[in-house]
């Protein structure tokens, strides 16, 4: 709103990077209180376990491995907070059959009309390392600090505002020491984190600061903040 992008009541998009559902469900009840959100879209990454589960309704974690990716906190099968979700939706009973079934098999599912009840709030795509690369480069070049979650859902986030007008808020997400990502996607190689920081932070060239490690902190801490913290 204060960049003239919304007008107050103007119903938006919210689009969370997620492995754990902790965002989305403050999200969730943002939207159960009045606030104008058409629907939330998860943006995770490789493990993409919610993205299936939110277009199919079958939750399936059987047969799957946990991938490493360069967005660690999103690297997770077993996503805590989604059974509040579901209480809220379906109720206590429901919803402790659901998990008993998740922890005892590995697997659960909503049926056809259940979905549809979660797809009225939710939707979710995900996208690969190299795929989320894309989102980093303009909010690197933009000095914009943001962590490597935010990656999938700016990337995604293009592709899905151009069929939809409405407008798009992306949670980003912040860490510091996680550069090595950003780096790679910006032309710049580094072993990992603690090499990236020597090499690559906000501002300067391409969005590249040179300097060593204490330097590239300070300034990054000194970026004005351009988010505004979700509390859940």
């Amino acid at each position: 709103m204060r960049q003239g992008e919304i007008g107050l009541g103007d119903e938006v998009y919210l689009i969370v990077p997620s492995g754990n559902f902790g965002n989305a469900l403050g999200a969730y009840y943002a939207k159960k209180a009045g606030l104008p959100i058409r629907r939330i879209l998860i943006a995770s990454n490789a493990n993409n376990i919610l993205t299936e589960w939110i277009e199919t309704g079958v939750y399936d974690i059987r047969d799957r491995e946990l991938i490493l990716t360069e967005s660690p906190a999103m690297d997770i099968l077993k996503s805590s907070n989604i059974e509040r979700v579901l209480f809220d939706k379906f109720g206590a009973e429901q919803t402790r059959a659901w998990m008993e079934a998740l922890n005892e098999e590995g697997i659960f599912r909503l049926d056809e009309a259940q979905l549809r009840m979660l797809q009225e709030d939710f939707a979710a795509v995900y996208s690969t390392d190299e795929e989320g690369a894309g989102g980093h480069r303009p909010l690197c070049r933009r000095g914009i600090p943001h962590g490597p979650p935010t990656a999938p859902a700016s990337r995604r986030s293009i592709s899905f505002g151009m069929i939809t007008a409405v407008p798009a808020i992306i949670y980003s997400t912040v860490s510091g020491p996680s550069s090595a990502h950003r780096g790679h996607a910006i032309g710049l190689e580094a072993e990992g984190d603690r090499e990236a920081l020597g090499t690559a932070g906000f501002g300067g060239k391409n969005g590249v600061s040179r300097g060593p490690p204490k330097v590239i902190l300070r300034r990054f801490f000194t970026k004005p903040d351009r988010s505004t913290p979700t509390f859940v």
